[in-house]
């Protein structure tokens, strides 16, 4: 396969720093950026006296197993006592209880979840974006729905040292939080593949794949920035996420939602193109009819 493809993918003791969030973490309290206090625990007497505020997350230092808990996103817990009744059963589903890590929670408030997504070559930045994902689904730790180019020039430096450690060749998205609590962004991931909303950064003016594509070729890459202000929506996504946060009582505007959907680019909805989004809307159709199938077959039993 070698005569058709390229692998672009970094050698392992550079990924390392990205995928397992020890080191992920690690690497950034050497380099002096921002990050949510993290706890791994070797077995439940960590976690009885493991001192941290409450609300806290369990994940995975790493989705590479094929269990439940390698392959969720994360499990809240608002007491000690729910903490040590998600880390039993974490211990229950996990192949490889050692992955379990305990996190501090950062509320997720409008403009606190943002991104840095680059091109680098050799741990030089080549290329990048300010990013806000403006909604996700699930609200909390969901997939983003929506996503606008921002400035956001906090971001630069924490990220561009990271990159520069590893001397990291590729795209990459480096995901933050900002903690009102202190005011300060902290490092959450590092994903190193093609995110979601990358089709917003070439509107914004960054067309990470062509660049990629130039970098693996070794042709020169002129440094781009993203203008900021450009909308993207994974539309029926956007629209279950709006429904989601009226249902849960939180703050929504009708008006600018609609706006936002107005000026964004949509993910499958190209005028060149128009079968992907039929496609979507015959697929979205049979989701919601299946639903309320097994909604009104479940009441007619009762």
């Amino acid at each position: 396969m070698s005569e058709y493809y390229q692998l672009t993918t970094p050698k392992w003791d550079i990924l390392q720093w990205a995928v397992d969030k020890y080191y992920t973490y690690q690497l950034a309290a050497e380099i002096g950026a921002d990050y949510p206090k993290a706890f791994y625990p070797k077995n439940r007497s960590d976690v009885e006296i493991l001192d941290g505020k409450f609300p806290m997350i369990l994940k995975p230092v790493h989705h590479q197993g094929s269990d439940a808990f390698s392959n969720g996103r994360a499990w809240q817990a608002k007491d000690r006592a729910e903490l040590l009744s998600l880390y039993d059963e974490m211990c229950r589903l996990a192949a490889d209880p050692s992955v379990i890590m305990i996190q501090e929670m950062i509320a997720a408030e409008p403009g606190t979840q943002v991104s840095y997504a680059a091109l680098c070559k050799d741990g030089t930045v080549l290329a990048d974006i300010f990013a806000e994902r403006v909604r996700l689904t699930p609200p909390e730790f969901g997939v983003s729905a929506y996503v606008q180019s921002i400035e956001r020039p906090e971001l630069e430096a924490p990220s561009r040292r990271f990159l520069e450690k590893i001397k990291y060749t590729g795209i990459v998205e480096i995901e933050f939080m900002l903690d009102r609590r202190d005011g300060l962004y902290k490092m959450l991931d590092v994903n190193t593949r093609a995110w979601g909303w990358i089709a917003m950064c070439g509107y914004a003016g960054v067309d990470f794949p062509y660049l990629m594509w130039k970098v693996s070729q070794d042709e020169e890459v002129s440094p781009v920035r993203g203008r900021p202000g450009v909308g993207w929506s994974r539309t029926f996504f956007d629209i279950g996420a709006a429904l989601q946060t009226v249902w849960m009582g939180r703050p929504f505007s009708t008006g600018k939602f609609i706006s936002s959907l107005l000026r964004a680019n949509h993910e499958m909805y190209v005028w060149d193109d128009l079968k992907p989004a039929f496609m979507e809307l015959f697929t979205f159709s049979a989701r919601v009819f299946r639903k309320l199938r097994k909604i009104i077959s479940g009441k007619s039993k009762k």
